[in-house]
């Protein structure tokens, strides 16, 4: 008596499994993975080059310009490279990519200012905004 209730719930169950676990097939295949989403790219540059200005005094080197950020809140980072070679290659790397967890609606404006121990003939080779390489207009005072 028994035994036909018990089948047939037994059946239902393993049905709801068989599909739970087909739909969750599904959704994993068709979520795009991290990889093939478009990184964030967007400077708020467009075409226009970042202007650099270039101080030198006593044996080094000040690099001062501005990042439009995206959001307020963006933190910038700011590292240099630099070869020891003469005259030095100097390469600016700058990202936007972080968020302020403690912002309260910042600045979209974000100013840097490296100072570099290098000769006077020492050569800005490149900027890297967000791992993309950037054009960049330098200005000498």
């Amino acid at each position: 008596m028994l035994k036909k209730p018990l089948e047939s719930l037994l059946i239902f169950i393993g049905v709801l499994v068989v599909v739970g676990f087909g739909l969750s097939i599904w959704q994993v295949a068709t979520t795009p993975s991290p990889s093939s989403q478009p990184e964030n790219t967007d400077t708020s540059i467009g075409e226009t080059p970042l202007l650099i200005t270039r101080d030198y005094f006593a044996g080094a080197n000040a690099y001062h310009g501005t990042v439009i950020a995206t959001k307020p809140c963006q933190r910038l980072s700011t590292d240099v490279e630099f070869s020891d070679s003469f005259p030095e290659q100097i390469k600016i790397i700058l990202d936007t990519n972080q968020i302020d967890e403690n912002c309260r609606i910042g600045s979209i404006k974000k100013d840097f200012t490296f100072v570099i121990p290098s000769s006077e003939q020492a050569r800005l080779m490149g900027v890297e905004l967000n791992g993309k390489l950037v054009s960049f207009e330098l200005k000498e005072n």
